[in-house]
């Protein structure tokens, strides 16, 4: 880090206690209300169609109307695809990050496999990945792969360093995941999830470097971030199941 950055990062002094973890906030989806089902259908117009003439040239207004009535209700047995979007980051800074990153991967798998809904969670293989990430071309994968759902989610970082004369460096990151669930058959969206965990690190004897430090925290903010993710999941899949 130069050493211009430095001053920037006092700020951050008073979130470096020791090696810690914690949620800053988890937004998800609400499950459709039992209300909803008992409202009349139709939108603002007396057609029920858009206000906008040029939407239909997307989708047309019978077919968005079928799209909102669509009650998504999960099979009795699933198999759940998952697929991180982007780039992933590269760990293999040792071996022991390999094997924590390793670790992180399969905290979410444990997660869905706990439900008795689903039989098979697991990643989806980077060859049937397509390059053009649309709907379409990921429903083409999923069901290639013969998965029901696709659980698609973006990873981001921010990672702040403080550096100490007497102490051990900390570093503090915090991991921001997005995730949304794709039902492979409809091409609907049923459930999204936001959560952004912290963790902090000091520098260990053991570690290479201070870079190796900075990875650890990275890998144990988005262990926990990935952990809320497949809890909240499975919450939405215990509410809507049969």
């Amino acid at each position: 880090m130069k050493p211009f950055i430095f001053i920037s990062l006092l700020f951050f002094a008073s979130f470096f206690v020791g090696c810690t973890s914690e949620s800053a906030g988890t937004m998800s989806t609400q499950s459709r209300p039992s209300s909803y089902w008992q409202q009349k259908s139709g939108g603002y117009t007396d057609d029920g169609g858009s206000l906008f003439a040029g939407d239909g040239k997307i989708l047309s207004d019978k077919e968005i109307e079928r799209i909102l009535a669509f009650e998504f209700q999960p099979r009795k047995l699933n198999r759940i695809a998952i697929m991180p979007f982007g780039q992933n980051r590269c760990y293999g800074w040792s071996d022991e990050l390999d094997k924590t990153a390793l670790a992180v991967q399969n905290v979410l798998i444990g997660k869905l496999k706990a439900l008795d809904s689903v039989y098979d969670a697991s990643y989806l293989p980077s060859l049937l990945v397509p390059p053009k990430k649309t709907v379409g071309h990921l429903r083409e994968a999923a069901a290639r792969y013969q998965a029901d759902l696709l659980l698609i989610y973006k990873t981001s970082f921010n990672t702040y360093e403080k550096y100490q004369l007497f102490k051990p460096d900390q570093s503090k990151a915090y991991c921001t995941v997005e995730a949304v669930l794709l039902d492979t058959r409809t091409g609907i969206v049923p459930f999204t999830v936001l959560t952004t965990q912290t963790y902090t690190a000091e520098k260990q004897s053991d570690d290479m470097s201070f870079y190796e430090t900075i990875r650890k925290a990275e890998l144990k903010a988005l262990q926990s971030a990935l952990s809320e993710i497949g809890d909240r999941v499975t919450q939405f899949m215990s509410k809507t199941k049969d």
